[in-house]
């Protein structure tokens, strides 16, 4: 009988691990027999709706195991990731981090393959102090958000210069970007300061202001700039976090409201609410949404992205999953990490996504990745 499995046709066994519901089950299909593994190793035969996010934990000092808490299952994955200790980390939609080190260097990581692909390193930026400040420092508080266009793995090309880093990074919040095999970091001309968000969308970065604008990056040309695109949507001055998002090809703005808790020596914050704004084309206003429909969002220190309760009903639709990324308590709370759970944006409750202990860190909180085997 299990010969009988294993010389099944390789076409019906595609069609199966197309309906396969996550990368752990993909990965036990493969495990099954040697023909099994044949046919996972083929990237045809691998659904584009297979990776549910997981949740990165922070890492145990010293220790080159990295946990990974996956909801589809209620289960942590323990991989062995030499490459991201003592790393601060960005996750993405597409299996892969950005990391800096106190080595100042800045990698594409994939946690599933081990993977990695050098970026310049922080080092050819262009706005750089001097004297520097010490690489520790650097490694927290250069860069404040990393984000990538694709999976640099989606080419024929194995360098992954197909795939393009933007960055918010120094102490004005700037924008610079970077492929793969570049020898520095660019920065764009005549650029406003104060960024807080990037996304990638519709073959385009937007970036974010504190204030809520919104400016298109032009990186094509020899003149990369960043040029007004949309002004910001009514009541969001004064909200601290704010983010983009694209859903179904039209950009949103998330607002995320909080409270200040603890003593003032040693101040932390707490998420209170969550408001989002959908961006109308035809006249470039912002109208606030009143449900997210089967959608589910996940915020924090990762590319803010969407996903469908339909393809993965483990998850709760109109809701926002979300982790700790208000660095500006992570020294004076001792650490950030606490701030993390699901939003429901249909009676605005809270409630707990993960209760392990392995979530505080000072540099590299938890955050949201969706694995990826390619």
């Amino acid at each position: 009988m299990v010969d009988c499995w294993s010389r099944l046709p390789q076409e019906l066994l595609g069609c199966i691990t197309k309906r396969l519901h996550s990368v752990e089950d993909f990965v036990r299909f493969g495990a099954v027999c040697k023909s099994w593994r044949l046919v996972t190793i083929q990237r045809r035969n691998y659904s584009l709706k297979l990776s549910p996010p997981w949740l990165m934990l922070v890492e145990n000092e010293g220790n080159d195991i990295r946990g990974f808490y996956s909801l589809s299952s209620n289960k942590v994955h323990h991989l062995h990731l030499p490459e991201a200790q003592g790393r601060r980390c960005w996750g993405s939609p597409h299996g892969w981090l950005v990391t800096i080190g106190i080595d100042l260097e800045i990698h594409l990581l994939s946690p599933l393959t081990r993977a990695q692909i050098r970026v310049p390193p922080q080092t050819t930026f262009e706005d750089l102090r001097d004297p520097a400040p010490p690489p520790k420092e650097i490694r927290d508080k250069y860069i404040e958000k990393a984000v990538i266009s694709s999976s640099p793995s989606s080419s024929s090309s194995s360098s992954g210069d197909n795939c393009i880093v933007m960055a918010i990074y120094g102490e004005l919040s700037l924008l610079a970007f970077a492929r793969p095999g570049d020898k520095k970091w660019t920065s764009l001309e005549n650029c406003p300061l104060g960024f807080i968000d990037l996304i990638y969308s519709d073959g385009y970065f937007f970036a974010l202001q504190s204030l809520g604008n919104v400016v298109k990056c032009e990186i094509n040309g020899p003149h990369p700039k960043a040029i007004d695109f949309a002004s910001p949507p009514p009541n969001g001055d004064f909200v601290e976090r704010k983010y983009l998002v694209d859903l179904s090809g039209e950009l949103h703005m998330v607002m995320r409201n909080f409270e200040n808790i603890g003593p003032y020596s040693s101040p932390q914050s707490r998420t209170t609410d969550f408001k989002i704004y959908k961006l109308d084309s035809s006249n470039m206003q912002w109208m606030e949404v009143q449900s997210l429909g089967d959608r589910a969002l996940f915020v924090g220190n990762n590319s803010t992205f969407a996903i469908s309760v339909s393809d993965h009903p483990e998850f709760q639709g109109n809701c926002i999953y979300f982790t700790d990324d208000y660095s500006l308590f992570y020294e004076f709370g001792g650490g950030g990490g606490a701030d993390m759970g699901i939003f429901n944006y249909t009676d605005h409750t809270i409630q707990s996504c993960y209760q392990g202990h392995d979530i505080i860190s000072d540099f590299s909180p938890p955050l949201w990745i969706s694995p990826n085997l390619w």
